[in-house]
């Protein structure tokens, strides 16, 4: 074999190779860029995952900081109702010790005769009326008087009176706490010093005459019905917790 054609072999050969390979360094350079572009892909991805954590976090650190100031309000309301719970608690003792002191001067009759339209000035001087006539309490002030409840039938109606003052209210009272040996503001009935069947209805009790039922809010439970002579008969009280002075 001559030189020739060894060389056109070898250059043959030399050239095969030579696009095997060039076409192997192509087929890499596409790989290449191929892993390039989803690197570069990934990354923009990353990055706009990175952008929305960063967003979250803001996101997340404004809910905290809202979430925050909404508890320091709560809490702030919460002291705030608790203020406002403890002054209406204080105001309601007020109001009921108030309460309690504006009916220590009260009486309520059950009985008293009423008359048509009658104004609570006029129920006040009846009132006056019958203290000075039955109980010869000519002094007795009446700071007003009052109807209570609805009128169903021809009987009339309780009233409630209340006086000027506490010692006029006792003084109403002394006579039937005196003639049984009761102390005023004591408890009549079993050890009180007033005999007699609690349960008795008042209206048993009644002499002829007038009759005007007196309840207290304290827990004096003596009864004196006046008859039309004027004296005093004591009997006890019907109803625990009231005083019964009759005048009919």
């Amino acid at each position: 074999m001559d030189t020739t054609m060894i060389k056109t072999i070898l250059e043959t050969q030399n050239q095969a190779y030579k696009c095997a390979l060039e076409i192997f360094i192509g087929q890499i350079n596409q790989k290449i860029q191929s892993l390039q572009t989803t690197v570069s892909d990934l990354q923009r991805s990353l990055e706009f995952t990175q952008k929305e954590v960063d967003d979250l976090k803001c996101e997340v650190n404004q809910h905290q900081l809202t979430n925050k100031q909404d508890q320091d309000r709560i809490d702030h309301m919460t002291a705030d109702l608790q203020t406002k719970s403890d002054l209406i608690k204080e105001l309601e003792e007020r109001c009921n010790h108030q309460e309690d002191q504006s009916r220590r001067n009260n009486l309520q009759f059950v009985g008293v005769e009423e008359h048509q339209d009658e104004t609570w000035e006029q129920t006040a001087a009846h009132v006056t009326k019958l203290l000075e006539d039955k109980l010869k309490l000519p002094s007795i002030e009446v700071e007003r008087a009052y109807r209570v409840g609805q009128r169903m039938d021809q009987r009339p109606r309780p009233l409630i009176a209340q006086f000027s003052r506490f010692c006029d209210r006792e003084a109403v009272l002394r006579p039937s706490w005196s003639r049984v040996g009761v102390v005023p503001g004591s408890e009549a009935g079993g050890d009180g010093g007033v005999g007699g069947d609690a349960a008795t209805p008042a209206r048993s009790w009644a002499s002829s005459g007038a009759a005007a039922l007196a309840r207290t809010d304290s827990t004096d439970s003596v009864s004196a019905s006046m008859t039309g002579g004027g004296a005093a008969e004591l009997t006890p009280a019907s109803v625990q917790g009231c005083c019964f002075v009759e005048f009919c």
